[in-house]
């Protein structure tokens, strides 16, 4: 599947426990404005700032979320799960 966060919209916290074991994502456009990925480890939420072009593999059971996007430009991303 994929994502397009435009302006005001992100992607609340959750997992994917239905996967059997990864979670793929892969960004065709995202920039240094956008909100990074976040992770839930160890009790706080820890930022990863991808790149465009860049990809991204977490375990299933990986709480993550993305904050709202204030920028006018789409922050893309395409995930899959093995």
């Amino acid at each position: 599947w994929f994502n397009i966060a435009n302006y005001n919209t992100g992607i609340d916290a959750h997992s994917h426990p239905l996967a059997k074991t990864w979670e793929y994502v892969y960004y065709p456009l995202i920039n240094d404005d956008h909100p990074a990925i976040e992770f839930y480890i160890d009790d706080k939420w820890v930022s990863y700032p991808a790149k465009s072009g860049d990809w991204l593999r977490c375990a299933n059971y990986t709480i993550h979320r993305v904050p709202l996007n204030q920028t006018h430009t789409d922050r893309i991303s395409m995930s899959f799960q093995i």
